[in-house]
């Protein structure tokens, strides 16, 4: 995805292993960009940043059990 791609070389400050080419690597783009507050375009990749910064949150809080 050319966004995700712009969101890795552009935006992210910490290394992402994997990149995009793996889940690991897209949830690790997803939040560096949440936490930085980049504004994203596509609509699945601002569903699938709201669902990261959820779980990231509950584990915070000890929501989620694992």
């Amino acid at each position: 995805m050319e966004e995700l791609d712009r969101l890795l070389h552009e935006e992210c400050e910490m290394q992402v292993p994997g990149g995009t080419e793996n889940s690991y690597g897209k949830v690790n783009i997803l939040l560096q960009s949440y936490v930085s507050r980049q504004y994203l375009e596509s609509f699945s990749l601002v569903s699938d940043q709201a669902y990261v910064a959820q779980v990231e949150w509950c584990s915070n809080r000890r929501f989620v059990m694992s």
